[in-house]
């Protein structure tokens, strides 16, 4: 069957290149014919970077999916007589007459704090939804729902997907609040990635980071989004956490400073960590103690990578996903419920502060406090892993499912 895939990548953010692939050899688990279209936002990147025989790239950067996308879509279903020529003209077309499901891998949509992506939210599901196709939510955060906008928004295109799956019960809370019904709690699809990834795709290894392997290993991934925000609340994110990584590394450890979401070709911060990691760096009196991992990982390797570390402070979602898939302490300074609703499966809620307290001092009470814990902190990670990773893959079987009926279902054209 066929299987139509927007809001992730294998280019820029690493978190979105988890799931991608988590989706890819889950549904290839179950079904061997499976073929994958990615509407990407970088196709010549994600082309470079693609590995996989079952997935082709098509084009829909947000510009194409509102001006090209989006209306061609809307004249598929209105004028049958013209659909032979949409789909010869258009391949990303193409990819959604012949598709069985459309699978939404967004990691946060119609979300208050995000009111500026609620556009491309809206258009990110319109194809799917006007070529009929079952419409699949993966585990993301969506709401909350204060603002009249976006709750008119949302009551108005969710209600229409096929299945929508909730992170975490903040979301789940949030989606119940406006009477959705089609919705079911889940976690992150990437926990499922450490069960199904193929270890021998992995084309770095993580110890070239480390100088030697010392007694404490650090690892720090921050967030452009993060710093933004910070910086719009008066606090200097790059100066609070070089502070935190020199007085780390006065009291003997080893840090590694790298990016999860990374963009090597591009100095621009969407999707980018490289340029504020660099900038970090820069800020260090200690720069011997830090290693800058100056560079795109893939997916593998960064989870290879965040294995080693005795901890690891992060702003990046996926980050920490990844460091509670190898059960390693993690501390994250973020910037919506996102972190917290998934930490608190592990009992682990309080390892989340908002950007607006990302002060040198309370990193470093919290930092103290995490390595004090960490035995009961890996232990709580250790009991709850397994169910929450059968919680993510169990997404993967109603996505199958789904596809299955339409296939079954789809009248000829």
């Amino acid at each position: 069957m066929n299987y139509a895939v927007i809001g992730s990548a294998l280019y820029g953010n690493k978190g979105a290149s988890a799931m991608l692939e988590t989706l890819i050899h889950g549904i290839g688990s179950l079904d061997g014919e499976a073929r994958f279209a990615l509407l990407s936002l970088y196709p010549p990147q994600d082309t470079e970077r693609n590995g996989f025989e079952s997935l082709r790239i098509v084009p829909a950067s947000p510009i194409a999916l509102v001006l090209a996308i989006i209306p061609l879509c809307l004249l598929h279903r209105l004028f049958k007589p013209l659909r032979p020529w949409l789909i010869r003209r258009s391949q990303t077309v193409r990819a959604l007459h012949q598709a069985d499901i459309y699978v939404d891998q967004c990691g946060i949509s119609f979300n208050d704090g995000r009111l500026n992506f609620l556009i491309y939210n809206i258009a990110v599901l319109l194809p799917g939804l006007l070529m009929r196709l079952p419409v699949v939510k993966v585990a993301q955060a969506i709401g909350p729902f204060e603002s009249r906008l976006n709750r008119l928004a949302a009551r108005t295109f969710l209600p229409r997907l096929h299945h929508i799956f909730a992170r975490g019960s903040i979301t789940f809370s949030h989606i119940q609040s406006i009477g959705l019904t089609n919705v079911s709690q889940a976690t992150d699809l990437a926990f499922a990635f450490p069960s199904i990834r193929k270890r021998h795709r992995s084309r770095t290894a993580p110890q070239e980071h480390c100088h030697s392997r010392p007694a404490s290993v650090i690892g720090v991934a921050p967030s452009a989004v993060a710093a933004g925000k910070a910086a719009r609340a008066g606090i200097d994110y790059v100066e609070t956490l070089a502070d935190f990584i020199n007085t780390i590394v006065e009291r003997g450890h080893q840090v590694v400073l790298f990016s999860h979401s990374a963009r090597p070709d591009s100095e621009r911060e969407h999707n980018n960590d490289l340029p504020l990691c660099r900038a970090i760096h820069a800020r260090l009196s200690y720069q011997n103690g830090c290693r800058l991992v100056d560079r795109e990982l893939d997916t593998e390797s960064l989870r290879e990578l965040t294995a080693t570390f005795r901890c690891l402070v992060t702003s990046r979602f996926h980050a920490m996903v990844g460091a509670i898939s190898e059960e390693v302490p993690c501390l994250v300074v973020g910037w919506s419920h996102k972190y917290s609703e998934v930490l608190s499966n592990f009992s682990l809620g309080d390892q989340a502060i908002n950007y607006d307290k990302c002060q040198t001092e309370h990193l470093l009470r919290m930092f103290d406090r995490t390595l004090r814990n960490e035995p009961q902190i890996r232990s709580k990670i250790s009991a709850q892993l397994p169910e929450v990773r059968d919680l993510a893959f169990q997404q993967i079987g109603l996505i199958y499912k789904a596809a299955v009926e339409h296939a079954a279902n789809r009248q000829p054209t």
